[in-house]
């Protein structure tokens, strides 16, 4: 991690009101997105912009990865595997 959770998630938090719009406008550029990304992954992601709740499911799951594998878990390990090399 690079220590994005907080940037990540006040994105998240100001795209909320907006996240069927932007699951509208995903459909209006779809002819397009095709070509360079995956067709499949475009229709899931446009799909979960559709649903309130899975905004927040995202923060959710971002807040327990950083939990689990950030900054200061990461740390501990370091400190350790230090202590245990001496």
């Amino acid at each position: 991690m690079r220590q994005m959770t907080a940037p990540a998630l006040m994105i998240i938090e100001g795209f909320k009101p907006l996240n069927w719009i932007g699951s509208q406008f995903l459909l209006l550029i779809e002819p397009i997105t095709v070509y360079i990304f995956n067709f499949r992954q475009i229709q899931i992601i446009r799909r979960a912009l559709q649903k309130r709740e899975a905004m927040e499911q995202l923060a959710r799951r971002i807040e327990e990865a950083d939990a689990k594998y950030g900054p200061k878990k990461r740390s501990a390990k370091k400190r350790s595997s230090d202590e245990q090399e001496t």
